[in-house]
């Protein structure tokens, strides 16, 4: 997780304390015992269908953007969908340009 190059604290677990109108769920992506990824999700119910959620991940999930996203996704998908999830919202961090201390 130290090695992904943004992190934003709307992914912490504190985030999820805050949000008290939501629940929150703290996810992880295991590669053998390793955390290689992670994720506060917020769910929000339905009115008038408690079971369903909107599940949304604020500025995340934080993995590896660059890699083949369905590895990442697909089990994230699955699991929402298993546990009342209608629609999963992302907030993944975009980058458009960077520079370094020399250019700027």
């Amino acid at each position: 997780m130290r090695a992904q190059r943004s992190v934003s604290f709307l992914q912490t677990p504190a985030w999820g304390r805050v949000k008290t109108e939501w629940r929150s769920e703290s996810l992880g992506w295991y590669h053998g015992r390793h955390l290689v990824g992670a994720a506060l999700v917020l769910h929000r119910p339905v009115p008038r269908l408690e079971r369903c959620t909107l599940a949304y991940l604020p500025e995340g999930p934080v993995i590896d953007w660059t890699g083949e996203i369905d590895a990442w996704l697909d089990p994230l998908a699955a699991h929402h969908k298993a546990h009342g999830a209608f629609a999963i919202r992302l907030g993944p961090p975009v980058r458009t340009n960077t520079w370094s201390a020399d250019q700027v």
